[in-house]
């Protein structure tokens, strides 16, 4: 199995920057950048644009907003992949009404090929309100079910609050 780091974190906590700093500090620029977003409104292009812009020059980026299974697996086995983020994929998944279980385990067993390890990124969803729509309740326990799925998954886990990461495993 390879070695995996799951990187958790509120919206805007900074989650991302640490779990980019951790690659580099592991594997300098043999990395891959997975995307799990999709363009949407003007804003949210911008957010993405700022995400690609802090990326590393020599890492590898593969946008599979669609389909991060494949993302993942297409990316060599010599790259740490760096997934980002979880909670998208998951809302993709919940919008399509896609098999959660199924497609975990797929992202799991990928993961698990993989020779340079993994980092996902992940919004934490234990410490907000509850949602008040259908929606937004099915979103968030299918996230945090995710998120234990991936915590038991990862040798390491790492809670970002105000971008200082936190290690809460092992």
């Amino acid at each position: 199995m390879s070695s995996g780091i799951l990187v958790l974190g509120g919206t805007r906590s900074g989650k991302s920057q640490v779990a980019l700093r951790r690659a580099e500090a592991i594997v300098g620029e043999r990395a891959a950048y997975v995307a799990t977003a999709r363009v949407g409104d003007g804003e949210w292009g911008e957010r993405i644009a700022r995400h690609q812009a802090e990326r590393p020059r020599g890492w590898l980026t593969v946008e599979a907003a669609e389909d991060p299974i494949a993302g993942v697996a297409s990316v060599p086995a010599d790259r740490l992949v760096l997934l980002d983020s979880l909670g998208l994929w998951v809302s993709s998944l919940v919008e399509r009404t896609a098999p959660l279980d199924a497609n975990w385990l797929n992202l799991a067993m990928a993961l698990q090929m993989r020779r340079a390890g993994w980092i996902l990124v992940s919004d934490e969803v234990g410490l907000a309100p509850v949602a008040l729509t259908s929606l937004g309740r099915r979103f968030v326990d299918a996230l945090g079910w995710t998120n234990q799925r991936a915590a038991e998954l990862a040798d390491e886990v790492v809670l970002v609050v105000a971008g200082i990461g936190l290690r809460i495993k092992p």
